[in-house]
């Protein structure tokens, strides 16, 4: 993951603008779940992960930062299905 303001990457190709992301904009923390792994988050309700969403939105914004969200659609599906 990169840093809060979108970056230049020089390459034998040209320029590459990368626009970074988070961990804590990564669906995967709050909802992940691999059953090939025996890996399980901790599940969070819906209204707990968008509190975390919206709080990186609210300093991404005061600071000038940039808000690039990650959602897969596997824990979206979870997401969905949790009681919120």
């Amino acid at each position: 993951m990169g840093d809060d303001l979108p970056y230049v990457i020089k390459t034998d190709q040209g320029e590459l603008v990368e626009i970074p992301s988070h961990w804590a904009l990564d669906d995967w923390g709050q909802y992940a779940y691999v059953k090939e792994f025996n890996y399980r988050s901790p599940m969070k309700s819906p209204d707990q992960a968008m509190e975390v969403f919206m709080a990186e939105y609210d300093a991404a914004w005061k600071y000038g930062g940039s808000w690039v969200s990650v959602w897969h659609p596997s824990n979206l599906r979870i997401a969905l299905m949790s009681p919120g």
